[in-house]
């Protein structure tokens, strides 16, 4: 479990640009949507269908997670860690342009 990272992956940002939040944020929205999942008749979060967990994100209009604070995240503003790599990326498009690829090649498909 302690193992040292060699190469680490920061992929759709970083913590400095999303930083861990606190509990009561991710507590709070894990109450509304088990607010929401009720209202359409789901009886849990933990019984509740993809399909139901993903209208109920929409109806909440949540489109993106975060990483909560946790004590081993204590302090990662000052810690370097072990990594010899690094690799940054950001993947904020990235549905949009495998759909664009995949749409391109069916389309090629069909001209044949």
């Amino acid at each position: 479990m302690n193992a040292p990272v060699k190469r680490a992956v920061l992929s759709s940002g970083s913590l400095y640009l999303s930083p861990p939040l606190p509990d009561e944020k991710g507590s709070a929205l894990v109450q509304n949507l088990e607010k929401a999942l009720e209202e359409s008749h789901q009886p849990t979060l933990e019984s509740a269908s993809p399909a139901a967990i993903t209208s109920a994100l929409q109806k909440l209009q949540v489109n993106s997670m975060w990483l909560q604070m946790t004590p081993e995240l204590d302090g990662w503003q000052n810690r370097m860690g072990q990594a010899t790599s690094l690799l940054v990326g950001d993947v904020e498009y990235e549905v949009k342009l495998t759909f664009v690829v995949r749409r391109y090649d069916a389309d090629l498909s069909d001209s044949r």
